[in-house]
């Protein structure tokens, strides 16, 4: 069922850690989508903003994603009307087209290994967002939650935590440790 909601809405469910966004997503009106993982939203005076770990963009349906600037992406807070649809807010923004913010944990993620240009610190991000850790988290400490902690309960598949061991070894020499 599509609710009519307001931004002040939208702002305060991405501030409540049981609603967390998870996916943002923008179907431009040119036909490209931009399409990367929430890491907060806020209010600055009348902008609404979406801070993304990373952003990518497909121009065409055949084309690959492709790492953009990771600048958020701003709404403006009088632009578009805001709809609540079971747990996905939609919009009509003008100057972009149609936003998508799923909530985390329903939805499906853009995975990073499918994205051109992503630097290693970003996809050690995104993988401690996913799974719930302090974003600075090291690999260690990555790869610890998931193959002992979420693949013991089985709530992560052999192949996923292979993929994240995958990606610890070939961006371990790329990022700083922070404090596991």
């Amino acid at each position: 069922m599509r609710a009519q909601i307001t931004w002040f809405d939208v702002v305060s469910r991405g501030n409540n850690p049981q609603m967390k966004f998870g996916d943002v997503q923008v179907m431009r009106r040119d036909g490209s989508v931009l399409r990367g993982p929430v890491k907060g939203v806020r209010r600055e005076g009348r902008e609404n903003i979406i801070e993304v770990i990373w952003v990518a963009e497909k121009k065409t349906p055949q084309s690959e994603w492709v790492r953009q600037t990771p600048d958020p992406i701003v709404i403006t807070f009088f632009e578009g009307q805001p709809f609540l649809d079971g747990n996905t807010i939609e919009a009509t923004i003008p100057e972009l087209g149609e936003l998508k913010l799923f909530r985390k944990g329903e939805a499906s993620y853009l995975d990073p290994s499918v994205v051109t240009g992503l630097q290693g610190n970003e996809v050690r991000q995104y993988r401690a967002w996913l799974y719930d850790i302090p974003l600075d988290s090291n690999w260690e400490r990555i790869v610890n939650r998931v193959v002992h902690d979420l693949g013991a309960g089985g709530l992560a598949s052999e192949y996923e935590q292979m993929q994240v061991q995958d990606e610890a070894a070939a961006f371990k020499g790329q990022t700083t440790s922070a404090a596991s």
